[in-house]
């Protein structure tokens, strides 16, 4: 069973959203808000100073969820008080082992590159189908990154160009790019498959080689692109041309 925990302060969207998870056997709301700082509270996390509004708050949503951390977080952008870009900061913080999966409105090209560099997993429209927002959790809990192909065209315009003077030639030309940042063969293979969406497991199956050492190689890649989430990586493999877009 997938824990999903969902913030958002629209009363009506967040209900739809609910009644969509728990219509599957797999995936379960087990944790409702109407802000971040509700659901650092929920996590045991210190809250930060505290912040007017924006706007006034929405009726309060479940605030003491019982059972186990979050699986998967699905967070608004524009939420009362902290917003969800910074919230995602304080949430990769206080719940390392779930993944974030900010669903908005919102689609500029900002906000995307700010939600993914700050931690979040994947990025999904509000105007996606009921359909494609389970798809997105059940993607992000395999440790893919759920990226719609909107979204991914305007994370690839973001980079038209290289954006490194004096960037590491080497044998990532072959896709494009100057800047290699030391990656091996093996590992630019592994970031290749990390953008087309594959998992671990099919990664592992796709080069023979073990889990195992599909995680080394992804820990490696974290490294030396300096990421810290998937999302992040496959953003910034794309956006450089590290790899061929898929």
């Amino acid at each position: 069973m997938i824990r999903v925990w969902l913030i958002e302060d629209d009363a009506l969207f967040r209900e739809t959203v609910v009644d969509v998870l728990d219509a599957h056997d797999d995936v379960a709301c087990t944790g409702q808000f109407v802000t971040c700082e509700e659901a650092l509270a929920a996590l045991g996390a210190a809250e930060p100073a505290a912040r007017p509004a924006a706007r006034p708050a929405a009726r309060p949503a479940v605030r003491h969820p019982d059972g186990p951390a979050p699986d998967v977080i699905l967070l608004d952008l524009g939420l009362p008080g902290m917003g969800g870009i910074e919230g995602t900061s304080h949430l990769r913080a206080a719940a390392p082992q779930a993944e974030i999966v900010v669903l908005t409105v919102h689609g500029d090209s900002d906000r995307i590159f700010s939600a993914i560099t700050r931690g979040a997993s994947g990025y999904v429209l509000k105007p996606s189908s009921a359909r494609d927002i389970v798809r997105a959790v059940r993607a992000a809990h395999r440790g893919e990154s759920p990226i719609t192909p909107r979204i991914a065209r305007r994370i690839l315009d973001m980079f038209p160009q290289p954006a490194r003077a004096g960037a590491r030639a080497g044998a990532g030309a072959r896709a494009g790019a100057t800047n290699t940042y030391g990656l091996s063969r093996r590992e630019r293979d592994v970031l290749e498959l990390m953008v087309s969406g594959m998992t671990k497991r099919d990664m592992a199956q796709r080069l023979s080689l073990s889990p195992h050492t599909i995680d080394q190689h992804v820990r490696r890649i974290y490294s030396k692109l300096d990421v810290h989430t998937r999302g992040h990586a496959v953003a910034k493999a794309v956006g450089e041309r590290l790899v061929s877009p898929p």
